[in-house]
Formats: C-alpha cells, sequence, structure tokens
C-alpha cells in the first residue's frame, strides 16, 4: 500500500542497495534502475555509484520495479508451463478438504482450490484510535495517500498523530498536495527519528557470532547485555565516546533537531550503518532468547533501536524543515486526551507539551498514523477471524500469526503445523521481527525451499 504513492514526496526510507526482491540479490533493484530507459527515467542518475549516492527515489518507482519483476517472472513461468492467474476478490475463509488432501479457499465471489498456501497479508493499520471508526472525519491510515488529499479540504485543521515514518508521510503529503490548514503534527513520547547520513563500510566488532554465542549459552541477563554490546558497538563505530545517553531525546523543538540532524547527515554516520548491520544477528538470534528476555528487550530497549535504526533520508529532512518553518504546523508530544465533539464535527486534543505552549487544541481532521496493529486479535480481517475462531491459527505473544522458524509453516492454536500453509510478512513478525526488504526476501526464501522440498 506504501509504495501505491503517486506523490514525489513519498520516497524510499531504506538504503536502495537493500531493496532488491530477488534472493541473494540485495542489489537487484539498483541494476534494475540503472538498465532502465533514460527517456523515462531521465530525472534519476545512471550509474550505480551515483544511484547508492541518492536518497529521493520516489516510491511510485519501486511500485514500477516490483511491478516489473512479478510480470518477468510470470513470463519465466509460463515457459516452463506454470500458468499465473491473478484474482481480484477477499478471501472470507480456508478450510481443509480432507477428502483430497488440499484447501478450499471462500471468497466473496471464488470459490479456489490450492495444495499450499501463503497469507501474505501486510501491515495492518493501526487500531490505537479505534473508537473514532466510522467518523467521517477519521482517516485511520495515511495508506492509501490519495485519500488524504480527496477526503481532507486544503483549508481545514488537521491533527496527525504519529510522528514516525507514517507519520511523516502523512504530513508531507498534505503539504506537497497544497494543504493550507492548521496541521497539529503530535506523538506519544516526543521522539524523532535520526537523519541518514552518507554511505560508509563497516564492519561489526562486538555484536559478532562469537559473543552473542557466548552470552546466550551463558544465559544471564540477556537483554542487557545484548544491549551493553550495541552501545559498545555504537562507540567503536563513532571512534570516540559516545553519548549514549541521547539516544532516545524528547525533543522539544523538531524545526531545531531536524537542522541539526541534516547537518550531521552530510557525512558518514557509522553508528547508524553498524545498528542497520545488527538486524541479520538480531533476526539469527531471536528465537534462541527466553521469553523473559524477549518481554524486556521490547520493552526497554526495542524503541531505542528503532528510532535511530530507521534514520530518514535527507530529502525529507529537508523538506520537513522547510514545512515546519512555514507557521503553519505545530508540534507537540504528552497526549493526554483525544475525544470527537458530535456539535461541531471536530476533534479536541490535550498535550502535556506543544511548540506554541496551548495545551488544548481543535481541529477539523484526525490522521492515525501511529504505525501499524501487531496482534491479530485486532486485526480488521474476516479471514483471520475465522481462522482464529476454529483454531487454525493462534497469536504469536510477541505479534502476528505462530509459525515454524524453519519453514514459517503456521502453527494451530494446538501447538501443530498446519501443513502448506505459510505466511510471510508483517504477519509472521513475532517469530521473524524484521520485516524490512531483505528480511521479508529471506522468509519467502525459507518458504519457496519448503514447498519445493530443496
Amino acid at each position: 500500500m506504501a509504495y501505491s504513492s503517486h506523490h514525489s514526496c513519498n520516497i524510499l526510507n531504506n538504503r536502495i542497495d537493500e531493496m532488491g526482491i530477488v534472493a541473494g540479490s540485495p542489489n537487484h533493484f539498483v541494476e534494475w534502475l540503472s538498465s532502465r530507459d533514460e527517456e523515462a527515467y531521465g530525472d534519476i542518475i545512471k550509474t550505480t555509484d551515483d544511484l547508492l549516492m541518492r536518497a529521493d527515489i520516489p516510491r511510485s518507482v519501486y511500485s514500477e520495479y516490483l511491478n516489473d519483476v512479478a510480470n518477468l517472472f510470470c513470463l519465466k513461468g509460463k515457459e516452463i508451463g506454470v500458468k499465473v492467474e491473478f484474482i481480484q476478490d477477499e478471501i472470507l475463509d480456508i478450510e481443509r478438504r480432507e477428502a483430497f488432501s488440499d484447501y478450499a479457499l471462500y471468497g466473496k465471489n471464488h470459490t479456489i482450490n490450492a495444495d499450499y498456501i501463503c497469507l501474505c497479508l501486510g501491515p495492518q493499520q493501526s487500531t490505537t484510535f479505534d473508537e473514532f471508526d466510522g467518523i467521517s472525519h477519521f482517516i485511520p491510515s495515511p495508506y492509501p495517500d490519495k485519500d488524504l488529499a480527496e477526503k481532507i479540504p486544503k483549508h481545514s485543521s488537521v491533527v496527525i498523530a504519529g510522528t514516525g515514518p507514517s507519520g511523516i508521510d502523512a504530513l508531507l503529503t498534505l503539504k506537497t498536495a497544497g494543504h493550507k490548514g492548521k496541521i497539529l503534527w503530535i506523538s506519544r513520547n516526543g521522539f524523532h527519528h535520526r537523519v541518514q547520513g552518507l554511505s560508509c563500510d563497516y564492519q561489526l566488532k562486538y555484536i559478532t557470532f562469537d559473543r552473542l554465542n557466548t552470552l546466550i549459552s551463558n544465559g544471564v541477563n540477556l537483554s542487557d547485555n545484548i544491549f551493553q554490546l550495541v552501545l559498545a558497538e555504537i562507540k567503536a563505530a563513532e571512534n570516540e565516546e559516545f553519548d549514549t545517553g541521547k539516544l532516545l531525546p524528547t525533543v522539544d523543538n523538531p524545526l531545531t533537531w531536524f537542522t541539526s540532524e541534516l547537518k550531521k547527515s552530510q557525512t558518514a554516520r557509522p553508528w547508524l550503518n553498524a545498528l542497520a548491520l545488527m538486524d541479520h544477528l538480531f533476526q539469527h538470534y531471536w528465537d534462541k532468547i527466553p521469553p523473559i528476555d524477549k518481554i524486556e528487550w521490547l520493552s526497554k530497549y526495542q524503541q531505542i533501536l528503532s528510532i535511530n535504526r530507521t534514520a530518514l533520508p535527507q530529502e525529507n529532512a529537508r523538506r520537513l524543515i522547510q514545512y515546519l518553518d512555514d507557521g503553519t504546523i505545530v508540534t507537540g508530544y504528552g497526549i493526554d486526551d483525544i475525544s470527537y465533539l458530535n456539535s461541531c464535527n471536530r476533534f479536541t486534543i490535550s498535550l502535556s507539551h506543544s511548540s506554541t505552549g496551548e495545551n488544548d487544541f481543535e481541529q477539523d481532521f484526525f490522521v492515525n498514523a501511529t504505525g501499524i496493529e501487531v496482534d491479530i486479535r485486532k486485526y480488521q480481517s474476516t479471514l483471520l477471524q475465522n481462522l482464529l475462531a476454529r483454531g487454525m491459527i493462534a497469536p504469536h505473544p510477541f505479534g502476528g500469526i505462530n509459525v515454524s522458524r524453519e519453514s514459517l509453516n503456521v502453527i494451530d492454536q494446538g501447538g501443530k503445523p498446519v501443513d502448506a500453509i505459510y505466511v510471510a510478512g508483517h504477519s509472521a513478525s513475532g517469530v521473524y521481527p524484521i520485516t524490512n526488504s531483505p528480511g521479508i526476501v529471506r522468509q519467502v526464501n525459507l518458504i519457496v525451499k519448503s514447498i519445493s522440498g530443496k
């Protein structure tokens, strides 16, 4: 959904040399870009070296890449006798057909029989403010972004809840679409993301297989000890004493924050590269960490790493600075209350801190950009609710659907693998918490190997 944007302001957040979707070829997207027709892609630099320096590739271009690669593999399938069929429908339920040893998928308009099923459901919208569902002035998700421009009049006042990537998307989309009204941009805690520096090579020194193996074999205070290794890695990457107490600062003035961050981003930021390199190691060891340490990690450290690891592209920082400086955006944090007044069709918001010093606001529209829902019991999916009710799937205690680590097979509520039903993407985040492009490619590769027996 996020790649469906046609607004040029919505650009890729991740390094493009990690965005390839062909297993074993993380640079595949860069190679695809480099081979494009110059007439159609004249505004995108052609050489690979220049491409790797770019931080403003539109997501609509990545959408073209996904379509192009999908079509290519459909053609390859046709060459070896594999028929690919696309069916537009909503699947409502799945049932095992014991007599035929396969499954029936029941849609609104179709019934499909299948030997194997892969549930690729994508991120589910946040349910943080679901008490406002059904209110016409409530936008439950910033995606698809065309809804923001179409549903929100240009001179109306808007509150955007969420200062992460989704909140930034919402803010930039509205401003790029020519929104003139006052925007209140708020978060619960006042945290804002870093800005990406220039790319640099870095070799991990502390977060290594050997050190993590030793910690896990000792099994004492794993979350605290692993985080101490992370801090040591950050200091080593900076090659100086690094004030780790500033890893999760509360930002009173986002304009000052992003101006400072953009200045720092003009050179390499090795410690941000180090954090990104840790992903595959954390993914490898996640299932080896006892549940009590996972709970502690998620409550104490996960947000610290996420805020710093998912750094913004420089171009987004420049746009945020421009818009934050034009006087139409008020920022704040510490949400004490949000209510809806039927009498005037407006939302009232009470904050503990704002850039104007005010505490109480009234806004016409409310955009929920607080991220994604991880508890499948709250997913707005008829299919999943039916599968949950019959015990065919089970919620994982750390998010998503419970699956086998080895194959991503669904595990039912009795603890048994469900043959031939797999899950990929955000819905497997309890077992595979790294759900960026490289992480999902690794998941799909495991599923393909399981199905093919290779």
